[in-house]
């Protein structure tokens, strides 16, 4: 019996049937995949943009004030990018988090996400250094997103991340 499941698996395989070919703890991209993650000013110059793909990795950019690329811009992310955050988003349980915004921040900036996964969607935004778990997490998620989108071809470097 054992044998026989074996040569099912491994006909499987040959076959190529969808998941059987990727690694393990690979995930896949839902259909219903949407991300957008804005940044908010403070007092000084704080890059103010917004930035949102979709589960085709089609990313559009709208840069506003302290940031290389003002305006619109658009570009593809790649598969790989995408299976990061959809992990990212998954291990940080970002969909747990409690929706709305928690602003309790003088001159920080802020990140707001909305984000649509697995037939879930959720709207929050979290000042930058917010110490509670919840604000951390979203915080950390916001990083990982912007080195994945938003690099230093829209965004620009240090000159012009100062209060990152």
């Amino acid at each position: 019996m054992l044998r026989q499941i074996g040569c099912v698996v491994l006909a499987l395989l040959v076959v190529g049937q969808p998941g059987c070919t990727e690694a393990p703890g690979s995930p896949t991209i839902p259909r219903d995949f949407s991300l957008q993650l804005t940044r908010t000013g403070c007092e000084g110059p704080c890059p103010i943009y917004s930035i949102s793909v979709d589960s085709v990795g089609s990313a559009h950019w709208q840069g506003e004030r302290f940031v290389r690329v003002k305006g619109n811009a658009t570009k593809r992310v790649t598969e790989a990018a995408l299976k990061q955050i959809v992990r990212r988003a998954r291990a940080l349980q970002i969909l747990a988090l409690p929706p709305g915004k928690h602003l309790s921040c003088i001159d920080a900036p802020t990140a707001e996400v909305e984000l649509t996964l697995d037939g879930r969607s959720i709207s929050v935004a979290y000042c930058q250094g917010d110490v509670r778990p919840e604000g951390r997490r979203l915080i950390e998620f916001a990083r990982l997103v912007d080195e994945a989108l938003a690099d230093e071809t829209w965004v620009g470097g240090d000159e012009y991340r100062k209060m990152q």
